[in-house]
């Protein structure tokens, strides 16, 4: 697979097979390679609500946040003809969807699964992994992002930045023709 994405990723050629790998990818590190790491640290990660509805109630809110963050990654391919890594990114700058509604919908969706994750299972490891999600995601990210998007896009980038919130969704789309 690490040698399909990147042989796609390089003639640019079967995007929605390598965004597919990419968010399985994503999803296996935050979902299974970050909490067993923190398993294997001696810090045993099980689930801290007994109640089977509080769990149900959590798992759906998940379901709804991961759904969130991969309509924003659906969107990056279908209308941006790009990925959401930075060597394969968007050819097109993306104002629809959920993009309309808020500027960074992945990293949001991303560092409330952290906090959901923690929340859930009450281990301060993975409480730290949420606060440094957060961090990187409000610092750098936003700050490289920013500069990359005003670089390839120019004022059109500018001009959704000051319409889109960064982190906090609009409750009315703001779309405007490119």
């Amino acid at each position: 697979p690490a040698q399909l994405l990147a042989r796609w990723t390089d003639r640019e050629e079967h995007l929605h097979a390598h965004v597919a790998l990419q968010v399985v990818l994503f999803t296996g590190l935050v979902l299974i390679v970050i909490p067993s790491l923190v398993s294997e640290l001696g810090r045993n990660v099980h689930l801290y609500f007994s109640s089977m509805l509080a769990q149900q109630l959590l798992a759906q809110i998940a379901i709804v946040i991961a759904i969130l963050g991969l309509t924003a990654v659906q969107e990056l391919a279908q209308r941006g003809a790009g990925t959401p890594f930075p060597y394969d990114p968007p050819k097109r700058l993306v104002r629809t969807g959920i993009y309309a509604y808020v500027r960074n919908p992945m990293q949001l969706s991303t560092s409330v699964l952290f906090i959901l994750i923690a929340l859930a299972t009450m281990n301060a490891w993975l409480a730290a992994a949420a606060v440094i999600t957060i961090a990187y995601a409000a610092g750098f990210a936003t700050w490289s992002e920013g500069a990359d998007l005003r670089e390839r896009f120019g004022p059109g980038a500018a001009r959704y930045s000051s319409l889109v919130r960064n982190w906090l969704p609009t409750w009315r789309p703001r779309i405007e023709e490119p």
